[in-house]
């Protein structure tokens, strides 16, 4: 008589499972237990070399806007209001001597929490007052942030960007105030481009803007 082989039995399968798994298990620990560890130290320097090097890849790269998916009003539940945000301009800088990049604090001034997500409805004024013939390109700034549902209780505020490239050239404007509204709204607010600037020159193709962006934080 031939001799017949016999596989592993279903118990010994079982054992060779639970062995397994508490391997994985001991390492899932170790890599938690060091990654805290890890990120301490590198979190603030990888956050700036990634911000500078996603604004020069998108400018290579051209508009991302294919590529990120717009909120509107109606896809977001208690969506804010253009009555009900106030926005300010906070803060201006030069990166990689390329682009001028403005900032802006949007504060919820209701009494009640609302979600901002997606892009704000963004008006470039001329000199004049009059709206410009082109508006910002969606994306860019923040690292290429995609936009997402932010949840802002009253008084707290969310940051978007306005994106400048200061070596364009053709169709250039002298703008000097934006009027702005909440994402999917009309836009309502004027306020100044720049805190500490009397205008911006902002090209056709060359102005971009960002997404709503975390952190949620305590307007002052």
């Amino acid at each position: 008589m031939g001799r017949s082989t016999i596989g592993p039995t279903s118990g010994n399968r079982s054992a060779t499972l639970r062995r397994q798994t508490m391997r994985l298990r001991i390492r899932r620990s170790q890599l938690e237990a060091r990654l805290p560890q890890f990120w301490v130290g590198r979190v603030q320097a990888m956050a700036m070399a990634l911000s500078i090097a996603t604004v020069l890849a998108v400018s290579a790269c051209g508009s991302p806007s294919s590529r990120l998916t717009p909120l509107s009003r109606a896809t977001v539940r208690g969506a804010c209001s253009s009555a009900g945000l106030k926005v300010t301009p906070t803060r201006d800088e030069v990166v990689a001597s390329r682009f001028l990049i403005t900032g802006f604090e949007v504060q919820n001034i209701t009494k009640a929490r609302c979600t901002v997500g997606g892009y704000m409805n963004v008006e470039l004024l001329g000199p004049n007052g009059k709206g410009l013939p082109f508006k910002p390109l969606r994306g860019g700034t923040q690292f290429g942030q995609p936009p997402s549902p932010l949840r802002v209780p009253a008084g707290y505020a969310a940051s978007f960007n306005l994106q400048f490239d200061v070596r364009q050239v053709k169709d250039c404007y002298q703008v000097r105030t934006v009027r702005l509204g909440a994402p999917g709204d009309i836009p309502v607010e004027t306020v100044k481009i720049a805190p500490d600037r009397t205008a911006v020159r902002a090209c056709s193709g060359g102005v971009r803007v960002s997404a709503v962006y975390p952190p949620v934080f305590r307007s002052t």
